[in-house]
């Protein structure tokens, strides 16, 4: 899976390198590290009692003899190159310390510090490759779950899944309003404002507009909150449909929502207004051109 691009163009060649095109790549799977081709492989290095622990472990050269060897001990952000003499088939290994294992329960603190540990090891060994000759870098670091990986590749949320949650906070309005089951029909046009970065908090919010039968409007505003910094941004909005269903995937009536405060009005009205024109968009896609 390619994650990234970087590009640089008409540089002053004396002040920074030029970089004609570099790729990094997650590895998704961890299994087969090895079988990437990439100009260097970036893999972890956990700093043990009985020294460092590479993660994943790769079973075609050394790598405890080699990173012994080479002083390596596995504190943060440390960079280990390792020749892999031809026996892979990327030239090189680059080990990066990512400090103490973290546990397999986990606080809030402690993931958040895990997850800033992956990011900032991802960014030391790019950094250092790509001020070199590497062009197609792998990574391979210990990123078990999906924000993990975000960190890895991002250090910030990837807006699918602020679009899932989205979908997830609109969902649970729309279930609780009808007390039944409910499947997303469709959702309107999304812009991503400012990025969420790894240890922000994200607030969303939901509500169901209007009701038109057995569909629903669900409007849900998504916030993101630094809250050392006392700073809160508005990230995306979006207007979701979703239809109330039986327990054999039948449309259902719902209750109305009846507005009573001004604000609820306006949704109310609005709701309406957009109801009307994602239909005249549906017809001006079905007529004939």
């Amino acid at each position: 899976m390619v994650v990234g691009h970087g590009y640089q163009e008409d540089r002053n060649p004396s002040t920074c390198p030029t970089i004609s095109r570099m790729t990094v790549t997650l590895l998704t799977s961890q299994s087969t590290p090895t079988a990437t081709d990439a100009d260097a492989l970036v893999i972890g290095m956990f700093q043990g009692t009985d020294g460092p622990v590479p993660v994943p472990d790769i079973d075609d050269i050394d790598l405890m003899a080699a990173l012994t060897a080479l002083g390596a001990t596995g504190k943060p952000e440390e960079l280990t190159k390792i020749p892999t003499g031809g026996r892979l088939a990327t030239p090189v290994v680059v080990a990066v310390g990512l400090g103490a294992a973290p546990g397999t329960a986990q606080d809030p603190a402690e993931r958040l510090s895990y997850l800033e540990r992956l990011r900032r090891a991802a960014g030391a060994a790019t950094r250092e490759l790509t001020s070199g000759r590497a062009r197609r870098i792998a990574v391979a670091l210990p990123a078990g779950e999906p924000d993990e990986a975000e960190a890895v590749t991002l250090g910030a949320l990837l807006g699918g899944r602020l679009m899932h949650w989205i979908d997830l906070a609109g969902a649970m309005a729309a279930h609780r309003h009808s007390r039944n089951y409910v499947v997303t029909a469709a959702i309107d046009h999304m812009d991503f404002w400012v990025p969420v970065h790894v240890g922000d908090l994200v607030i969303l919010r939901s509500s169901v507009n209007r009701v038109f039968r057995s569909s629903m409007e669900v409007g849900v505003k998504a916030w993101v909150e630094n809250y050392i910094l006392d700073d809160c941004k508005h990230v995306s909005s979006a207007y979701l449909t979703f239809v109330a269903v039986d327990a054999g995937g039948r449309c259902i009536q719902v209750p109305a929502v009846i507005p009573e405060t001004e604000d609820q009005r306006r949704r109310y009205d609005d709701a309406g207004k957009r109801r009307q024109m994602r239909r005249e968009h549906l017809e001006r896609r079905a007529s004939p051109r």
